[in-house]
């Protein structure tokens, strides 16, 4: 159902709606002033302001509010049958939202369960899954922390032979400096690949998954 203002509108809502749309503050303030009035409003006026708070908060970063506003967002608009407000879809970029609150507060894996639902709503819905991608890389980083972590050495390995090499091999031993050049540039690179292949690995890993999670969704919704 598509939800729309009536025409006859109470004053209280009539201010809000001379609100700038994007003066997000302004509309948090408002909503906060009037809580008590707004509640008492009919309730296309009620869910239309409510909207707006809900995505203000959003965008001013107070995201905590904004997960619990969001899910009275959703439920009311199932119960009511609601898909938009003022022409703009209201269900699932609200999740979208809700994802990336829990994402900004670091609750890594309440924002993989809620893209996770969205992608099964919609499995073609690429913004989801490349968000889900990028949500499941924060929440499983032990690939991409290890090779770091081995490149890391390799690259302190190439530093200290170098120390090694000034200070000793080129003084006293001049005939192995292009041994240990070999071996100072050859721990360096291999820290490097090490480093490189690891992201590579972690990133198709994450893909990969994303990808049987979505193919599943898409073979459960044919039968």
């Amino acid at each position: 159902m598509s939800f729309q203002s009536k025409i006859e509108q109470s004053s209280l809502f009539r201010s809000f709606k001379a609100i700038d749309a994007g003066e997000f503050r302004q509309i948090v303030r408002y909503y906060e002033r009037y809580e008590q009035e707004v509640l008492q409003l009919e309730f296309d006026e009620y869910f239309e302001i409510l909207v707006a708070y809900t995505n203000a908060l959003f965008e001013i970063s107070e995201y905590k509010k904004h997960i619990k506003l969001a899910d009275i967002v959703i439920e009311t608009s199932i119960i009511e049958n609601i898909s938009e407000v003022n022409g703009q879809e209201i269900f699932q970029s609200t999740l979208f939202k809700k994802a990336s609150s829990h994402y900004n507060l670091f609750e890594y894996k309440k924002a993989i369960h809620v893209l996770q639902e969205l992608l099964k709503i919609d499995p073609t819905d690429t913004d989801s899954s490349h968000f889900l991608e990028h949500c499941l890389r924060e929440d499983k980083p032990q690939i991409a922390h290890h090779s770091r972590a081995i490149s890391v050495l390799f690259f302190l390995l190439a530093a200290f032979t170098v120390a090694i090499e000034m200070i000793v091999v080129r003084n006293f031993y001049p005939d192995l400096v292009s041994k240990i050049e070999f071996l100072r540039n050859a721990m360096f690179v291999l820290g490097l690949n090490i480093l490189v292949l690891g992201v590579l690995w972690h990133r198709l890993k994450i893909y990969n998954e994303v990808q049987q999670f979505i193919n599943c969704v898409k073979k459960t919704k044919k039968k």
